[in-house]
């Protein structure tokens, strides 16, 4: 006569564990707030470079010497670096935000979760 062993398992959800009278029991959530990144104070923008008066401002046509020229191209250069430094330090600032923002709304999905779980009986 063969005999069968039947063997039955208790597949319980994720994060439970059994009680002693063998009910599940959820253990209460815990959730974190999200971290505010640091304020971003920019640096004052720099001022725009003046195009100098021997450059007509309506046909950009100039009756510059070499010398002027190089000198207004060069405040140009100096004015979109130091700009360009300003735009980086801008979008590092705006990728944190967003970031908190997705924390935020991890958290605040979280604490629903806890409180549903406390009105149920859960915690």
């Amino acid at each position: 006569m063969k005999m069968w062993i039947l063997v039955l398992a208790l597949v319980l959800p994720a994060g439970q564990v059994l009680a002693q009278d063998q009910t599940a029991v959820t253990p209460p959530v815990v959730c974190t707030p999200a971290a505010l990144p640091t304020p971003y104070v920019p640096a004052s923008i720099p001022a725009k470079p003046v195009m100098p008066s021997c450059i007509d401002p309506d046909t950009h046509i100039s009756k510059c010497s070499k010398k002027v020229l190089d000198k207004y191209n060069s405040d140009v250069d100096t004015y979109n670096a130091a700009l360009e430094v300003l735009l980086n330090q801008s979008n590092g600032y705006l990728q944190q935000l967003n970031k908190y923002m997705g924390d935020a709304n991890v958290y605040s999905n979280c604490e629903v979760r806890r409180i549903n779980g406390l009105m149920r009986g859960d915690g």
